[in-house]
């Protein structure tokens, strides 16, 4: 059991439980609530400083242990209302036409899933899975004078069966699955509804050396009722170049379909009218990336030291320009570049016994053509850094921390 407050009038209390129902069968029941219903505005610009917010989370989840056979299921209910803008709104006002300028949303989600696997008894190295998952999110908002309402119906299956061959050096994963997602959508009085439908299927090849190499090779098959039949390959590899000296690449494709309207809601809370383009396509971007891993003895102490540089080239993205026209947000189909660079180090070492100390900066290069124009991509830090001090006494009875973070421009 946990209950927490805090000086701004927020109250929130959380339990977690375990069962061992017998050798084979366990269950854990979760649950969250919280309430902050204090209207803060310590900058005094009439807005609030933090929502209103009234959260109700329940999770129940089982598991089964029968040897060869395993599985899990449970189901989640989150209810949520969420509510801001001016100190002086109130729901009451939203009749007619508002006196204040208000937000609120309101948010249902239920799911279930299950998972089942087996492992044949006569081939331990093959075994058999399959996972379902079924989801219900509706949400219904106003933004001042914007309505957004929007539901979600979303139903996941997949079939999966790994094993080797010939030796334990090559290694398979193959099956099928099946992704439906039905969405209807309103803003104000526009509708945005669809459907879509995504059985596929996908070959995953990993080989071991079993010293210093793995390599994994997939690709699978999509075909959408919408955009048709796509192909997604990737590639890991995994290199021991020395005995303290890991070096890891990898590459992949991606697609998706960007649900516009709920995936930038806060752009409903300007004065300004979605221009959104006809003709907006899948998302599709390849990645790349290296992390180089080396292990460096001090004082009979390990330093770890991490060096990782990943890139995605976008070959399509649905564009948010907000500054063609400061009355218009216009969205629509890259037309030019889009990419994104970004660099990261990371050292962890224990300074003196029992103080561990992490130390992290990246730096992101995200650019995007924007109206015919390359241009850094707005709103996203340049440059960020991490220090983290972690000191436990002897027999781990405290433990002290200190973070600090820097944000760049």
């Amino acid at each position: 059991l946990n209950a927490y407050t805090n000086h701004i009038g927020k109250v929130e209390g959380n339990f977690n439980g375990a069962v061992q129902l017998n050798d084979k069968w366990t269950t854990m029941l979760l649950g969250h609530a919280e309430t902050m219903q204090n209207r803060i505005d310590h900058n005094d610009d009439s807005f609030l400083d933090a929502p209103l917010v009234t959260q109700y989370n329940f999770m129940n989840r089982w598991k089964y242990n029968g040897g060869n056979h395993m599985g899990q299921f449970g189901f989640q209910v989150l209810d949520e209302q969420r509510s801001g803008g001016q100190v002086d709104f109130r729901k009451s006002d939203d009749e007619g036409i508002p006196t204040h300028y208000g937000i609120g949303i309101d948010t249902r989600r239920y799911q279930v899933w299950g998972k089942t696997g087996y492992i044949f008894e006569n081939f331990k190295e093959t075994s058999i899975g399959f996972i379902n998952s079924y989801t219900w999110h509706e949400q219904e908002s106003f933004f001042g004078m914007n309505d957004y309402n929007g539901t979600e119906e979303s139903f996941y299956s997949n079939l999966i069966l790994q094993s080797q061959l010939g030796s334990h050096r090559h290694k398979y994963s193959t099956g099928a699955s099946y992704n439906y997602d039905g969405y209807r959508q309103s803003l104000n009085d526009s509708a945005f509804n669809r459907i879509e439908r995504v059985p596929g299927v996908f070959l995953q090849y990993t080989y071991s050396n079993e010293h210093n190499l793995t390599a994994l090779a997939g690709i699978r098959a999509d075909f959408h009722n919408i955009w048709g039949t796509f192909y997604t390959p990737r590639f890991h590899v995994k290199y021991n170049v020395a005995p303290h000296t890991i070096m890891r690449a990898s590459a992949g494709k991606g697609y998706r379909t960007a649900n516009i309207i709920a995936e930038n809601t806060y752009l409903l809370a300007t004065s300004a009218q979605l221009n959104i383009a006809g003709n907006i396509r899948q998302e599709e971007a390849w990645n790349y990336g290296l992390n180089l891993t080396k292990i460096v003895d001090i004082n009979d102490r390990e330093l770890n030291i991490s060096l990782d540089f990943y890139r995605t080239d976008f070959e399509n993205q649905v564009v948010i320009d907000r500054d063609q026209d400061f009355q218009q947000i216009f969205i629509y189909n890259l037309n030019g570049e889009s990419f994104s660079n970004s660099y990261q180090v990371e050292a962890v070492y224990e300074l003196i016994p029992r103080l561990d100390v992490v130390a992290a900066f990246r730096y992101s290069d995200v650019q995007m053509t924007y109206n015919d124009e390359l241009r850094r991509e707005p709103l996203v830090n340049r440059y960020k850094g991490l220090l983290n001090l972690s000191y436990k006494t002897n027999l781990e009875k405290w433990q002290f921390d200190f973070t600090t973070q820097l944000n760049g421009d």
